[in-house]
């Protein structure tokens, strides 16, 4: 969450919410492996990860406060939450080179799009429109390609 704050600044949870997806499913596709493993719920605008909601809402009850949260994020509380880089810079050193990569990418992505529009593109996705309303979605289909979205 850090390195999404600090490469863009004021981003909504849905935004946030697309780019773990987005940087998820090619880093799965590409290298076997996903990034944060995350819970992804199939929610009405797409694909939520549940832990990072979980961050973003404060709901420490449910996933436990990661020390330095505070120093590493910022989110603003006016409105719709945003989410802002914190006091430190990011610890790139849990990140793999590839983890980055697709992270960028999938910011560098979702920047171009509307809400509205990053909603459509993920509801064209297999693993969100096979899961239930509310319900986990399932990792092998972020295998799979749509008809619509292709891997670079």
């Amino acid at each position: 969450m850090a390195f999404v704050a600090a490469r863009s600044p004021g981003l909504t949870p849905l935004f946030v919410s697309k780019i773990f997806f987005f940087a998820e499913k090619w880093h799965l596709n590409r290298y076997g492996r996903p990034i944060i493993a995350d819970n992804y719920i199939a929610m009405p605008k797409g694909p939520v990860p549940s832990t990072i909601k979980n961050y973003i809402d404060r709901k420490w009850s449910r996933v436990g406060k990661p020390d330095g949260f505070n120093k590493a994020v910022n989110i603003e509380r006016r409105g719709l939450n945003k989410l802002y880089p914190g006091e430190r810079s990011p610890d790139l050193s849990v990140l793999s080179q590839t983890d980055l990569e697709c992270l960028q990418e999938a910011i560098d992505f979702c920047r171009e799009k509307s809400a509205d529009e990053l909603s459509e593109l993920t509801h064209l996705e297999r693993a969100w429109f096979e899961a239930d309303e509310n319900g986990s979605m399932n990792y092998l289909f972020f295998l799979m390609r749509t008809m619509k979205i292709e891997m670079n």
